[in-house]
């Protein structure tokens, strides 16, 4: 049986940025977001997301939120 556990997810910082310069023309201008994510355990973890990928985070995340409520 495997170990699972939780952690509390304490703070969540985000930037939203544009990119301006690149050696790839067709990535300027793209728009991007970088999240930290700061747990009960004092862990961080750094994202750094296109915005499609942040929408299917995000959608992910709704997901896992709907299932732990289900539980309770």
């Amino acid at each position: 049986m495997s170990n699972f556990s939780l952690n509390s997810l304490v703070n969540l910082d985000w930037k939203f940025g544009v990119c301006a310069s690149t050696d790839e023309l067709r990535q300027a201008g793209s728009t991007f977001l970088q999240l930290k994510l700061v747990f009960a355990d004092q862990r961080e973890v750094f994202m750094e997301l296109t915005l499609p990928q942040f929408f299917q985070f995000l959608g992910e995340m709704e997901k896992v939120k709907a299932n732990l409520e289900s539980f309770s």
